[in-house]
């Protein structure tokens, strides 16, 4: 019998097998070497398993329940899963569901592993990682639930872009591509920011700048990815990364379910640790290696160590330097080239020491900051070709005269970089002088002609940047849309000189981007951003902004709708208004429960609904033109908000009571508690919608919800409204009528409901919506402006029908003016 050998080297063995089309038996290395027959049983039955589950041996079928979730479709693979779109079947809310094979759960290692996954991304929760929702088992299958994330791999990016070549990479959008993938329309010019780093290689550092910060997370929750490659890495539609696929991670903090001799990763992105299976300790960066291998992938379309088999990419790995990336695409700009070399350095401690470091020179190459780290240059390349290539080295050594010749050489190389050096301060290049002399100075620290030019630059430049505040500093005061757009000019040229944060807020107010604080009760929701339209109430892009709370985020002066998401709460829904004012704009709202939004609101089907008046030989009015409306599912508060709800957000936020409450002290009139809240203006009824986690309805969907799908006229449908609503009797020609007009208690004339059981739609009090005033093209309009809002419902001193709408001046307060909250069915 031949000698056991140790595990390690059979599994080389079985492996090289396997890579040359030979199929290796059980039964044949179980004979030879019968200490390791466990092991080998497992290593050959976790095999066959995999192969059986990527042959697609019996998965679940469309349509099928596991556990409380019911299967949509495959949308992949993921590590020892199948992976799977469901819905779940008490909320309708859709999740990536993992589902571990059959085969493999008969593996008592890869079923711990499988476990493992979801509790470690559970732990290391990051707004860039993939959230866990929750775990279990039924139905014969152990499963997890992620968060499901709408958009698609970088590795399918990276398939569409190679498919189109290298030509014009740098002016990619590539939230255009991702749209394309997902079969929607191009998204021009959303990763694409103002300033040098514009384009494809912008929008990439952006993107892993992400990354990093969701790997330095979970190294400091002791967690290694070992398994960073495009494929894990999402990308939604607003280009928000998300981290996924902890299958192979290790939790440091828990017994290691590998053994030497295990090939863990993916090819070509292992590191030279993993590459060496388990023979090299493995930390953190290795995942620093591998996203650096991602990167260098993400800006020359291709990997930097291509080969025909495994044991030919693994040598080159542990052995060879990978090409400059701006040898494969001329265009790559050479810090970015410089940082990705950075990462994939062979031995560790010559990598970035951690993902943030990584991510910080990410950063600073958007922020126009020299980097941390260097291209190699011809000395550093030449050690490394004599380290590794010593008979050649010698061989070379005798053919120099001397080692003078060399530091002749050196000398004249020096003295030609610091001339350059010098015409760019003469040129009026002073950033890339100063940050040249910078450099030179970090090599050759005595160099007295390199101090000489620093000081020069930053002196110049200090001088330059005084001139452009002194400039930008009375059209500032100004404050004019034009003054400040002149002054934005100047400022960004400042900062481009001198890329200070001080010199950063200046520039972006003077262009409209000014600091909001957005909070939240719990805190830790998160939040997603969309352009809110002013007079439609539609909806643009989408960024994710981050965790609440969030304090100092600069957002572009607007309007904005707010989603926050809250594992075991839902979403709420929240309106920001960014505008120039002495006060910092802040948002504050409420997470409350799906329980507390059922209790106040109804549904609204999604639909077609007919709104507005036909004008066929008429005077144009101030309704809407005729049309049907495709109306997505909403909620609506079943009444108009009450004193006594605005009551306890005063309480809560000390917003200033309604003029109405004057004469009792602050508060409500007593006995007026289930009376509407009236004399609000539009900002106060945001302002109040925003602390309870809703918002104001569009017009369409109000007028949606109060004429429903047949267009009636008044909610209940038609006659009379005595009885059915608080409304004044309709206006006669020549005849006035001397009457009290007083509110009702909201949940009053129950006869008067819409089918949806929402009440007061019309009469009580006017009701306020999101949208700007406007008219129909050609419509007379004496008393409007597109600075005013509308009002729809009357009140009980004004008759309306379903219908009629009023302007009303936003910061204004009217008797008998009050309204209602919404929220969409789905985020």
């Amino acid at each position: 019998m031949e000698p056991e050998g140790d595990f390690e080297s059979i599994l080389a063995e079985i492996t090289d097998r396997r890579a040359r089309g030979e199929e290796p038996r059980l039964e044949e290395y179980a004979a030879r070497h019968p200490a390791h027959r466990e092991a080998l049983e497992e290593h050959f039955e976790t095999v066959e398993a995999l192969d059986r589950m990527f042959r697609g041996d019996a998965p679940p079928k469309r349509g099928r329940r596991i556990g409380p979730y019911r299967i949509v479709r495959e949308i992949g693979h993921g590590g020892m899963g199948t992976v799977y779109l469901a819905e779940k079947f008490a909320t309708g809310e859709r999740v990536a569901l993992k589902v571990l094979s059959s085969p493999l759960a008969e593996s008592h290692r890869t079923l711990e592993r499988f476990r493992r996954e979801p509790e470690i991304s559970i732990r290391v929760r990051h707004p860039n990682i993939v959230r866990t929702l929750e775990t279990g088992e039924a139905d014969g299958h152990v499963f997890f639930a992620m968060e499901h994330v709408e958009g698609v791999s970088l590795a399918r990016v990276l398939a569409a872009l190679r498919s189109k070549g290298l030509e014009g990479l740098p002016r990619v959008v590539l939230a255009s591509v991702v749209a394309e993938l997902l079969g929607e329309a191009p998204v021009p010019g959303v990763d694409v920011p103002s300033g040098r780093h514009a384009g494809y290689f912008g929008a990439l550092a952006r993107i892993f700048a992400e990354v990093c910060d969701a790997l330095a997370h979970a190294h400091a929750e002791g967690v290694i990815h070992r398994d960073v490659k495009p494929g894990n890495i999402l990308l939604d539609r607003s280009l928000r990364p998300r981290l996924a696929d902890f299958g192979l991670a290790k939790d440091l903090a828990l017994a290691s379910l590998s053994r030497t001799g295990d090939l863990l990763g993916t090819l070509p992105y292992l590191s030279p640790e993993l590459a060496m299976s388990g023979r090299v300790p493995v930390t953190a960066r290795a995942d620093v290696y591998s996203l650096g291998v991602t990167l260098y992938e993400a800006i020359t379309l291709s990997v930097p160590y291509p080969g025909d088999s495994s044991p030919q990419i693994l040598h080159k790995i542990a052995f060879e330097d990978p090409p400059d990336p701006r040898k494969l695409h001329p265009g790559v700009p050479p810090p970015l080239a410089a940082i990705a070399l950075a990462a994939m350095e062979k031995r560790p401690v010559r990598r970035y020491a951690s993902a943030a470091e990584m991510g910080e020179d990410l950063r600073r190459f958007l922020r126009f900051e020299p980097i941390s780290r260097r291209l190699p240059g011809p000395l550093r390349r030449a050690g490394r070709w004599l380290r590794r290539h010593p008979v050649a080295a010698t061989a070379a050594a005798l053919l120099l005269v001397g080692a003078g010749v060399f530091a002749e050489a050196r000398r004249a190389m020096l003295d030609d970089r610091l001339n350059r050096l010098e015409a760019s301060l003469r040129n009026g290049d002073l950033p890339a002088a100063r940050d040249g002399f910078a450099a030179f100075l970090g090599e050759s620290p005595r160099s007295s002609r390199a101090r000489e030019g620093l000081d020069q630059a930053r002196e110049t430049i200090r001088s330059e940047v005084e001139r452009l505040q002194a400039e930008a500093a009375p059209l500032l005061a100004l404050g004019t849309e034009s003054d400040l757009a002149n002054a934005a000019v100047l400022l960004e040229r400042a900062y481009r000189l001198d890329p200070t944060p001080l010199l950063k807020a200046a520039y972006d107010e003077a262009r409209g981007l000014l600091p909001v604080s957005i909070e939240s009760n719990p805190p830790g929701a998160q939040v997603t951003c969309f352009g809110l339209d002013d007079a439609t109430g539609a909806l643009s892009g989408g960024e994710h902004l981050g965790e609440t709370p969030i304090r100092g985020k600069r957002l572009q002066i607007g309007s904005y709708r707010l989603v926050l998401e809250e594992s075991g709460r839902g979403f709420a829904e929240a309106t920001l208004i960014v505008r120039r004012g002495p006060e910092f704009v802040r948002l504050l709202t409420r997470l409350p429960t799906p329980e507390e939004f059922d209790r106040r609101m109804r549904l609204v089907p999604a639909g077609d609904y007919p709104v507005g008046r036909a004008y066929e030989g008429r005077t144009r009015g101030p309704e809407l033109e005729a049309a049907v409306v495709s109306v997505p599912a909403f909620y609506l508060d079943e009444t108009e908000v009450t004193n006594e709800a605005y009551a306890e957000f005063i309480r809560a936020t000390q917003h200033a009571p309604p003029q109405s409450w004057t004469n009792s002290g602050g508060t409500y009139p007593p006995g007026e508690g289930r009376h509407p809240v009236d004399r609000v203006s539009w900002y106060d009824a945001i302002a109040y919608a925003n602390w309870t986690g809703t918002r104001l309805p569009t017009e369409l969907e109000w007028e949606a919800a109060c004429r429903g799908a047949d267009g009636r006229l008044f909610p209940w449908g038609a006659g009379d409204p005595e009885g059915r609503a608080n409304l004044p009797p309709p206006p006669q020609p020549g005849k006035s009528e001397a009457r009290l007009y007083r509110t009702l208690p909201v949940d009053s004339l129950p006869e008067g409901a819409n089918p949806f059981g929402i009440r007061h739609l019309v009469g009580n009090v006017e009701e306020w919506v999101w949208n700007a005033w406007r008219v129909p093209e050609g419509a007379r309009d004496p008393v409007g402006t597109p600075a005013m809002r509308v009002l729809r419902g009357g009140s009980c001193s004004s008759f309306a029908r379903c219908d009629f709408r009023l302007p009303g001046k936003p910061e204004a307060v009217r008797l008998h003016t009050g309204f209602r909250c919404a929220r969409s069915a789905r985020p």
